[in-house]
């Protein structure tokens, strides 16, 4: 059984994605939208020039996208 944490995390991670491949979303701004509704992340206000990749390592769905994302890219090119 899926624990909820982990179905949150998978829930927001696909919809950030399709928000990407339909061009609904600017990959940054997903990315910033993400780690502010994420606990872990909420307070760390990335916006005001602090370290997204940092964020992203504590924040499961932006972590998620960014490898729906990379397997997606990987798939196009055949490798």
């Amino acid at each position: 059984m899926l624990e909820p944490e982990a179905w949150r995390e998978q829930v927001l991670g696909q919809a950030a994605a399709k928000l990407v491949t339909t061009g609904g979303v600017d990959l940054r701004e997903l990315l910033l939208e993400l780690l502010e509704c994420w606990p872990a992340t909420a307070e760390l206000q990335l916006r005001n020039n602090g370290d997204l990749a940092a964020g992203i390592q504590l924040c499961p769905p932006a972590r998620t996208l960014l490898l729906r994302i990379s397997h997606a890219a990987i798939g196009a090119l055949g490798l």
